[in-house]
């Protein structure tokens, strides 16, 4: 993977001032996920910088969550970062890089350490979102296209894609859309090996990329007891 790829640096900028939109003298704090999410973090970084704004980095690996859970006690293991979490508190901003790994790195960890662990870790998400105004990036790499089975190149590809869209003019265009299924209270899907229909209560929501990143999807919430018909998935 190439990590001075013109497109982190376009990337970067829209984080930056679309999705998180950091103001002069803001402090935003940068969690890179995996070391293959730096070429990101480096320009999220830079254009906090030039957007006027404080920024830290801090690193964590699911390399070093391991750790942690095979050789930690069970203070260790429920034990919620101080730093971390006062980073919640100082931070405008918090953008999490989450980069891919090995989905079975874990997998001698007795579920209990696990469990231990998420527990503790979710009081820092819980501040987080009570606390900044947040994003979250998937960060593809070599491992991510592995688990999806296709290559770096093309898992790239549709991954800057997705993300460095002209958004204010995608959200309008989808608002537009949203806005006429709003008129309704049912849909029908028709496809092949398809042929799905049931009723629903909008509004219809629009995602704009600015927190759980890449979006884009417009959705409803269907009234569970009039789905009908079946669907093919590929």
């Amino acid at each position: 993977m190439n990590s001075f790829d013109e497109r982190w640096r376009t990337l970067g900028r829209s984080l930056v001032n679309y999705s998180l939109k950091v103001q002069p003298g803001e402090k935003v704090m940068i969690m890179m996920m995996e070391l293959t999410s730096y070429p990101l973090a480096r320009e999220v970084y830079t254009e906090v910088i030039r957007a006027g704004g404080y920024a830290q980095i801090q690193l964590m690996t699911e390399e070093l969550k391991h750790k942690i859970l095979q050789w930690g006690n069970p203070e260790q293991i429920s034990w919620v970062p101080e730093i971390e979490a006062y980073g919640m508190e100082w931070a405008d901003c918090y953008l999490a890089l989450r980069g891919g790994f090995n989905l079975a790195e874990c997998e001698d960890i007795s579920p209990q350490n696990v469990a231990t662990y998420q527990k503790a870790m979710g009081k820092i998400s819980t501040l987080r979102w009570q606390k900044t105004r947040w994003a979250l990036v998937r960060v593809p790499n070599a491992a991510f296209a592995q688990q999806a089975g296709v290559s770096e190149e093309k898992m790239m590809d549709m991954f800057f894609s997705a993300s460095t869209l002209d958004w204010p003019r995608y959200v309008q265009e989808n608002q537009r859309i949203a806005d006429c299924l709003d008129r309704g209270k049912q849909m029908r899907i028709c496809a092949r090996d398809t042929d799905l229909s049931f009723s629903f209560r909008g509004p219809w929501t629009v995602m704009d990329n600015t927190q759980n990143i890449p979006d884009g999807e417009t959705f409803v919430t269907p009234v569970w007891d009039s789905v009908q018909g079946h669907i093919r998935f590929e």
